[in-house]
């Protein structure tokens, strides 16, 4: 609920009911200033589904499906088949004042065949409400990052790595490392990375791990992250030797990562061109690659990030297994 105590701002993350998006359901608001409104929402394997964003007095609605994350993305990762969304949709709109409705709906996807998919599980669903009158905007949408800062091209073994990532907040950006495995031992390979990062910036982030195939000189998805909690993005799994490309992507289901139709003239003259924070986005990458034969996996500092302390020990060769 919005309230006026709270700023009237808003930032929910809160877990939904697999029967409740089958069956069509919808997220209602109202807001008394304009505001960024940012939602996402994800939906397990063998599901499609769309969201419609609607203000109850007018004619003003975004239409979008999980159909259109990064749709027309034109990086060679997503050519060919080597990053692999999960099932999402999310956007970030800027409105005027009002009553809003975001209806959403799914419905299970040709050729699932008669894979059973828990109605009770929970999924995630998140929306953020920020105010523009009570925030320090200081940059314009297409503002150019001047600190940008992509990961380093290559991925290192057997170390706990961490470093700071920073991308354009109004653009699309997809950021590659590649790992190569080969001369590492014949594994298998635990393989942990982790990306954490602000929420209100950017909304959810993507990740992804292929390997590449030789015979058809290009890269096949190997793991797909984790449903993202708020603020961090995994992926988390075991793999073979070979040659592998992380893929990190910021996403949006609109054309733009930030649409601004929905705000009206007064308001924009208002705000002058400056509807953003800052021009970039920060984020910190933590990862871990190593051996899960016995014997190969070094003794390493303790960290206190999330699962890292899971990885150490005797508990991989029992994932290995």
């Amino acid at each position: 609920m919005i309230h006026a105590l709270a700023g009237n701002s808003m930032q929910s993350l809160n877990r939904y009911k697999l029967t409740e998006v089958l069956e069509g359901t919808s997220v209602k608001f109202s807001l008394t200033e304009p505001s960024l409104v940012m939602f996402y929402i994800d939906l397990p394997e063998g599901l499609k589904g769309e969201a419609e964003l609607v203000r109850v007095s007018g004619t003003y609605t975004t239409k979008v499906s999980t159909e259109d994350i990064n749709k027309g993305d034109e990086t060679f990762l997503r050519q060919k088949g080597g990053f692999q969304h999960r099932q999402i949709i999310q956007f970030r709109e800027f409105l005027d004042q009002g009553n809003y409705n975001i209806k959403i709906e799914a419905w299970e996807a040709s050729g699932t065949g008669n894979r059973k998919m828990p109605r009770c599980e929970g999924y995630h669903m998140s929306l953020q409400v920020h105010p523009l009158y009570q925030e320090q905007l200081q940059s314009y949408i297409g503002a150019e990052c001047d600190r940008t800062q992509f990961i380093p091209e290559h991925l290192t073994f057997d170390e706990i790595k961490e470093g700071k990532l920073s991308y354009p907040v109004s653009e699309n950006t997809v950021d590659v490392a590649y790992l190569d495995l080969k001369q590492s031992g014949s594994g298998p390979f635990l393989f942990f990375f982790e990306i954490q990062y602000d929420p209100t910036d950017v909304g959810i982030v993507g990740l992804s791990l292929s390997q590449y195939d030789a015979d058809a000189s290009l890269f096949h998805q190997s793991a797909l992250y984790r449903s993202p909690q708020d603020g961090v993005t995994q992926i988390f799994t075991i793999v073979e030797s070979g040659t592998y490309a992380v893929g990190i992507q910021t996403l949006t289901s609109t054309h733009n990562m930030f649409v601004t139709h929905g705000i009206g003239h007064n308001a924009g003259q208002a705000f002058g061109q400056n509807l953003l924070h800052q021009p970039c986005a920060g984020m910190r990458y933590t990862y871990l690659v190593a051996s899960t034969r016995k014997g190969d996996l070094r003794a390493m500092q303790a960290n206190p990030f999330s699962m890292l302390s899971l990885l150490l020990g005797g508990g991989l060769s029992k994932i290995a297994k």
